[in-house]
Order: structure tokens, then sequence, then C-alpha cells
């Protein structure tokens, strides 16, 4: 049998100095469209990854570089790779950062209304930096099932019915804040990070109220309407169920299996909506910082 070995080789820059790195390690993944494994784990010499791939059934990965105690993530990778920079960056807790845009994702289940917040952040700081001030958002008083999708280096706590948030912020990239949870037959959502770009997404037959957002266009869930929101004013969101009859206690007994499902819709919805405006951001800071 023929071994076919792929030989690939990655540059890793601290772009804080802007030097290359030569004291890092760099964890390999192979991601499959089920499951995520690791593959290798190469030390990082003269700011150069040398990367070997034997599994010629290895199609994508991801590589997560640790660098003074903390990791740095690549986007997914498409094999054969081509040219490739990954950045890592000093960490500190002083720089400012600016919440660019925020969206909502608001679908029921029965008597169950679930929801799905996502933050965009980017900082001009030339450091990777963790805020001194964390965000502090008020979550609806009947909430339950919390879940936060985030960095492992994230801050999160939740005391009440406020969610405290300290994000570790990476120059270069959009930082993405996301977290969803479970509301029972009524939900009242108010979000104000100032006047910036608001979406809200949310299904259309279910009973509902967007103040200070403008109707957008009607996109499809399968079989399911869901009506966009869209303005620069911060959004004040009601919705309700009203039901017929109430199946709330059989619903109860599955609310852990109902959520696990709506999470992972959730969070495809939110990351579809929000791509192409990624992508425009990365491409644009990408080309301002070749001018440079």
């Amino acid at each position: 049998m023929l071994l076919i070995t792929f030989l690939y080789e990655i540059n890793i820059i601290n772009g804080t100095t802007n030097s290359p790195v030569d004291s890092a390690i760099s964890y390999i993944f192979k991601i499959s469209p089920n499951k995520v494994d690791l593959m290798d784990s190469i030390v990082v010499k003269n700011g150069t990854l040398k990367l070997e791939i034997k599994d010629t059934s290895t199609k994508m990965i991801g590589i997560e570089t640790r660098y003074k105690g903390y990791s740095f993530y690549s986007p997914i990778l498409n094999i054969p790779i081509k040219s490739e920079t990954l950045f890592v960056y000093e960490v500190s807790n002083d720089g400012s950062y600016n919440i660019k845009d925020y969206s909502a994702f608001v679908i029921n289940q029965d008597s169950l209304i679930m929801i799905a917040e996502e933050i965009l952040i980017s900082t001009d700081s030339k450091n990777a930096i963790i805020p001194k001030e964390p965000i502090k958002l008020k979550l609806p008083n009947n909430f339950s099932n919390f879940q936060y999708n985030g960095l492992p280096q994230d801050s999160v706590q939740v005391i009440g019915n406020e969610v405290i948030i300290k994000p570790f912020i990476i120059p270069r990239v959009n930082n993405v804040v996301n977290f969803v949870y479970i509301v029972n037959k009524n939900l009242k959502l108010e979000r104000n990070f100032g006047n910036i770009n608001y979406t809200v997404a949310i299904r259309k037959d279910l009973k509902h109220n967007v103040k200070n957002l403008t109707k957008a266009d009607v996109q499809k869930m399968g079989n399911i309407d869901i009506q966009l929101y869209r303005g620069n004013k911060p959004p004040i969101i009601e919705a309700g169920v009203a039901l017929k009859f109430d199946m709330f206690g059989l619903i109860d007994k599955y609310r852990y299996v109902f959520a696990g499902i709506f999470v992972l819709i959730i969070v495809l919805i939110i990351l579809l909506l929000q791509r192409k405006k990624g992508n425009e951001v990365n491409s644009k800071e990408n080309k301002q910082e070749d001018q440079q």
C-alpha cells in the first residue's frame, strides 16, 4: 500500500510584536461532520509550524496554539493548505474594545420560548485583552437552561438573573459572545449597546412585538418562516405563547432534550446570519493591513 504524507509549513507570528514565535505548542484537530479528533501536538520553532498529515481522509483541520498560558484558535483550514499565517498575542488587562453588532434569535416549542443572543466584539489594541470591566446583561426573570458558547478563556458567571461576562478579546478578528436560554410562555427582552447594528430573527407565527427596529425580509428554517428585524436603535423584544391547554408538565420532563436540539439549530441560524458580515469585515481589515 502506498502511503502519502502531506507536508505543510504554517507561520506562527506574535501579532503584538510582529515577530516569529519560538515558544509555543500547537494542537492539530481533524474536523469531521460529526466530531473533532486530536491528531497531533507540535512544537513551534522559529515561527514555523511543520505539519505532517498522513491521513488522506482528512479534509479540514483546526489548530489551537498555546502561547504563554493562553489558547489561540485558527479558522477551519481546508486541506490542501496553501499559504497560511496564524497569530498569537501578548495578553493584557489594559485596552478598549467595541461592541459592533448584536443579534437575537427567538423560536418556540409549544410553551417554551428559546432565545439565542450573539454579540460581536473587536479591539484596536495590539494585545489580546481581558477587560477589567465585564459585560453585564439582565436575563428575563423566568429564564432557565442557560448555556454559554465561547472561548475557554472567557469568564462567565450567572448571578440571579444577571449574566456577567469577561470575554477574551483577540485583535484582527470579530470576537463572538454567544449564549442561549429558555423562558416559559412570555418573553420581554431589552438590549442597549448604543447605536450599533441590531438584528432580531423571530419565528413569524409566534405572537411578538419588536420595537425600535424595522421589519425586514423573511427567511426559511425548514418549513418555519423567520421574520427579520434590523436597525441601529436598541431593541425591545416581546413574545408570548397562547396555549389552548398547558403541556408544560410533559415538556418540562423533556426540556433538556428540546434544549439540546434547539441550541444547535439556533447557533447555526445565527452564524448563517452573521457569516457574510463577518467575512466582509475580515476582508476589509486584511486589505488595510496589507496596505500598511
